[in-house]
Order: C-alpha cells, then sequence, then structure tokens
C-alpha cells in the first residue's frame, strides 16, 4: 500500500511537471513569437554573398535613396542587388531571385556595412559627400520642376 502511493505521488509529480513544461513552450510561442524557418537555400545564398562581397575586386555601392546594396564583380561576371529581404544574383546564364530570413539578412548586411567602411579612405569621404550634394540638388531641381507645372 505504502509503495503504490509513493507511485502514485511520483506520476502525479511527473504529470504536473509535463503540464507546466507544455505550458512554458505554449507562452514562450505565443509571447515571443515563432523562429523564423529557415528559407530554402538560403546558406548558399548567404555564403555567395558573403564571399563576393570580401573579394578585393567587387565594387560595392549603395543607392541613396532607397539603401539597396549593389554588389559587382565583373572577373566572375556576377551582379548582386540587395532589396529588403530578397537577393537578386544574376550570373553568366540565368539570374536568381532569393529570399532570404530576416536574420541572414542582417548578417549579409553588417559584412556589406563592415567592408565598405573598410574600404573608404578620407578622399572617399569627399566623394561620398558630393555624391550626396549632386542627390540633394537633383531633388531640388525635381520638386521645381513639378512646382512650376502646377503653377
Amino acid at each position: 500500500m505504502v509503495k503504490i502511493k509513493i507511485m502514485l505521488k511520483k506520476l502525479r509529480h511527473d504529470f504536473r511537471r509535463l503540464n507546466q513544461k507544455f505550458a512554458i513552450n505554449v507562452c514562450r510561442s505565443v509571447f515571443y513569437g515563432r523562429k523564423e524557418p529557415r528559407v530554402k537555400n538560403e546558406a548558399q545564398v548567404i555564403s555567395i554573398c558573403k564571399n563576393v562581397i570580401r573579394m578585393v575586386d567587387s565594387s560595392l555601392s549603395i543607392s541613396p535613396i532607397t539603401a539597396n546594396r549593389i554588389l559587382i564583380n565583373k572577373r566572375l561576371k556576377i551582379k548582386i542587388s540587395i532589396k529588403n529581404e530578397i537577393i537578386h544574383i544574376q550570373g553568366e546564364s540565368f539570374p536568381y531571385k532569393n529570399c532570404i530570413s530576416k536574420k541572414g539578412l542582417e548578417f549579409v548586411l553588417s559584412v556589406f556595412d563592415n567592408e565598405l567602411e573598410s574600404r573608404i579612405n578620407v578622399d572617399d569621404v569627399d566623394i561620398e559627400s558630393t555624391l550626396s550634394n549632386y542627390v540633394v540638388n537633383s531633388l531640388k531641381t525635381i520638386l521645381k520642376q513639378i512646382q512650376n507645372d502646377e503653377i
């Protein structure tokens, strides 16, 4: 009789513990969100981007208005454009359009930004400021044209 009571206590404890674990997992998934599922071919796309970014002969640029990142490697004949969570890879034969997760996008953008920062020289800062001035001036001229057409 005593053994049965001990066994029932243990069963009741194990059952309560299992219910607690289940409730904790449900609360975590509801309140903290679910992990993003890994997108198909994401690892290959990220490794391609990372390798092309780190190549010395790749040219890196950022679109001033939309902040799209563009990589061009003439030797490999590859053009990669990163727009939100979509990465376009255009090789010699076929263009590829790949969606990646937010975590993968953050990684690629951090690699891109770090490489771009390491390549910037003092002369490039002057070029960057002149380019931003060109953008501002062109936007002002567009605004003037629009205002002249309304009058």
